[in-house]
């Protein structure tokens, strides 16, 4: 009994870590994608972080869906979980961009900080 609670513990842990990573994984796509495109594309701000927010998000997508929810036991998704979902996402991602770029226009904050500002924002938004 002692060997399958350990065992339980020990996966839940693992489980705890990798959705720890893909949400992290969200952010630092963006981050970086946002220098390829802002530094070494030359791609005009705000266009830049449009694009980097919108890689972002795919990777995301791409990790949770095969990473993170891969088990199939056999329930599949229901179209009100889905909706429900690109609504949280689509939300999230104007939302993104709105602090991003509110932070530079009215406080003069370059994108690459706002974002770490934006980040602390959508961790309380989230919990």
């Amino acid at each position: 009994m002692a060997k399958k609670k350990k065992s339980h513990r020990l996966k839940t842990f693992i489980e705890f870590l990798k959705v720890q990573i893909a949400g992290n994984i969200l952010f630092w796509v963006t981050y970086s994608s946002y220098f390829l495109f802002d530094t070494l594309a030359s791609v005009p701000y705000p266009i830049s972080f449009i694009m980097a927010t919108i890689t972002g998000n795919i990777v995301f997508f791409m990790v949770d869906r095969h990473w993170i929810y891969n088990s199939h036991n056999g329930k599949r998704k229901s179209s009100r979980e889905i909706s429900r979902f690109i609504i949280f996402m689509t939300l999230n991602f104007f939302l993104n961009i709105i602090i991003v770029q509110a932070l530079n226009d009215y406080l003069g904050i370059s994108p690459y900080i706002g974002q770490f500002i934006a980040a602390a924002f959508f961790t309380v938004w989230t919990f």
